[in-house]
């Protein structure tokens, strides 16, 4: 197994920290996209990779219908448990257990990079209806000068692996005969979070979670101290974690 393949894997072992302490998403650049594209009103959308869930909350507030894909059981099931009401499967990005032209919308929210894009904008492509939309998310930190974006610099020298687990330019990337010209829009949003929560956040990290405990703990322990040097926390310990949320949209052609 790859470490790309590991890390890709490792999520179900942090799932209950995935779900307490991750961002969720900005409603705002979807609802562009969807306008962008001539999307029609309550659109039947599939959220592929959904995790534990977090964009999924966000999608549900514009779709008609909503159903989650996602390869790892553990993950699976905490969205079962807070999102009851959405229709779960077991899936990838590149086998999806859906009839094909049954979508308007296509999502995977910090995913892509883990996919075969190749293959799975192909299969995405046989789900969506013509003129359908695929459209991928990032929450990333900001690249501004802010106290999140000192954080992640430590963790690059400090442990050099804490890089993206694939480099991509999706202006490149993302071209495929299925589908237009790239879509791209940006959102800033904060994210209210306090001490504890941050340490765990930064634990469901795949280049961190898959560590050996005691370096794991270490290391943790120090990217949060740099926080406190930046002055993150306010006195009772809470904080705002900036997010800039990248969303890049295809359309799939007639």
């Amino acid at each position: 197994m790859s470490e790309a393949e590991h890390r890709a894997l490792s999520f179900g072992s942090v799932a209950e920290d995935y779900e307490a302490t991750r961002p969720g998403w900005p409603r705002a650049p979807f609802d562009e996209v969807l306008a962008r594209f001539g999307v029609r009103d309550q659109p039947d959308v599939v959220d592929i990779a959904a995790g534990t869930g977090k964009l999924t909350r966000t999608l549900a507030q514009l779709a008609g219908t909503l159903v989650a894909v996602e390869p790892d059981p553990l993950l699976r099931a905490v969205i079962q448990r807070v999102l009851p009401q959405v229709g779960v499967f077991a899936g990838t990005a590149e086998d999806l257990p859906l009839a094909s032209e049954s979508a308007d919308v296509a999502t995977a929210g910090q995913a892509f990079h883990w996919f075969d894009l190749e293959r799975a904008l192909g299969e995405i492509a046989r789900v969506l209806r013509p003129g359908g939309v695929v459209i991928a998310g990032w929450n990333s930190p900001p690249r501004e000068g802010t106290w999140y974006d000192a954080v992640i610099d430590f963790l690059h020298v400090a442990n050099p692996d804490h890089l993206p687990a694939r480099a991509h330019d999706w202006s490149v990337d993302f071209a495929h005969p299925r589908y237009g010209e790239l879509f791209e829009t940006t959102a800033r949003h904060e994210q209210a979070s306090d001490h504890e929560r941050f340490a765990r956040l930064l634990g469901t990290h795949s280049v961190i979670s898959i560590l050996p405990p005691e370096r794991r703990a270490a290391l943790i322990e120090e990217a949060v101290a740099v926080a406190v040097e930046q002055g993150a926390f306010a006195p009772d310990g809470t904080c705002a974690i900036p997010w800039r949320c990248e969303v890049y949209a295809l359309q799939r052609r007639e």
